[in-house]
């Protein structure tokens, strides 16, 4: 699956893939998810080394591609239209949420440099995987061996 052109700009991008996976994550989980978002471009891991490359990398973010049914992950964007077409509507939807504001803001900070805490600084510049562990089973990758932080209800791992 190719990526295509979304029309939405890097930051209001990350910003969206922070509001999608962690909207109700303390401030801490926003700013990790952004932090995994950059490192993996930066890394070009499951990446092409940009946002939007990141962002829509096929099942990289479950949000681009998948919906709960019935408590299991559907595919729901089987093409890169269908799946950037998802992500335009998201956009949409998401800017009329209180929430937003705030993801925008967390995202724009950690991609200037300027989000810092302790538990942020826990993650490393090799941090590129993390789940939720009420939401879902442990993925295979998720050894204790590779965990950096636990941040609010969020796992973190280097590949």
């Amino acid at each position: 699956m190719t990526a295509q052109p979304l029309g939405i700009e890097g930051p209001q991008l990350l910003a969206l893939c922070v509001y999608e996976e962690a909207r109700g994550e303390i401030d801490d989980g926003k700013a990790a998810v952004a932090r995994v978002v950059l490192n993996r471009a930066k890394l070009k891991y499951a990446s092409d080394g940009s946002i939007e490359g990141t962002i829509l990398h096929p099942n990289a973010f479950s949000w681009t591609e998948f919906d709960m049914v019935g408590g299991v992950y559907t595919k729901v964007a089987h093409t890169p239209e269908e799946q950037a077409a998802r992500v335009r509507a998201r956009y949409t939807l998401a800017q009329n949420n209180a929430a937003w504001t705030t993801c925008k803001n967390i995202a724009a900070r950690v991609l200037s440099g300027a989000y810092d805490t302790p538990s942020y600084r826990l993650l490393t510049d090799r941090t590129v995987l993390y789940y939720a562990p009420a939401a879902c089973k442990a993925p295979d990758w998720a050894k204790t061996d590779n965990l950096v932080a636990v941040v609010g209800r969020q796992w973190f791992f280097h590949a």
